[in-house]
């Protein structure tokens, strides 16, 4: 009787734990299911995402940076606080200057940059008709980024922006 007594709790403890571990592999193929899934639109939202930099130029004595963009894909651009500017640029003095620039919403101070205006036409500065404020298909942008210290004079410099998704656009400009 003593031997019946212990296989049967033998057999119970073995049951609860082969439950337990077919219970973890469901979860985790779950969890890993899920990711794939969200790595699969991530994927698809990168590949129908398309910016190109239609213009880029200094003004205000090489403090300030423009630069024109245009939405090429087919995904509506939004969140520009969760976009990154990158700007390397000569200095006057020759010295070779690299700033990451944090937008802000409004005219940007010292490094930093902002949205100008979005636009059906930005030559012509066309006004955007739909959805303002956000970067739709065939629409161009117009950002402006004031550096510290200045772009120095008959330089070629370099910006790279990218925006919440991950793509990424980069320009060349001289002063």
């Amino acid at each position: 009787m003593e031997t019946v007594l212990t296989a049967f709790i033998v057999f119970t403890l073995l049951l609860f734990s082969a439950g337990a571990l077919f219970e973890g592999a469901l979860t985790a193929q779950d969890t890993v299911q899920a990711a794939w899934q969200e790595m699969e639109e991530r994927a698809g939202e990168q590949a129908r995402t398309s910016l190109v930099a239609t213009d880029a130029q200094t003004k205000s004595s090489g403090s300030v940076v423009e630069l024109t963009l245009q939405n090429n894909g087919s995904v509506k651009l939004t969140d520009f606080d969760q976009w990154d500017l990158i700007i390397q640029h000569y200095t006057a003095s020759s010295n070779y200057d690299i700033a990451w620039l944090p937008y802000v919403p409004g005219e940007p101070s010292n490094d930093e940059w902002s949205v100008v205006g979005i636009y059906m036409d930005a030559a012509t500065l066309a006004p955007e008709l739909f959805e303002p404020g956000i970067l739709n298909p065939g629409e161009e942008m117009i950002i402006r980024a004031r550096v510290s210290p200045p772009v120095g004079p008959n330089s070629t410099n370099f910006a790279s922006l990218s925006t919440a998704n991950g793509v990424g656009v980069t320009a060349v400009f001289t002063r």
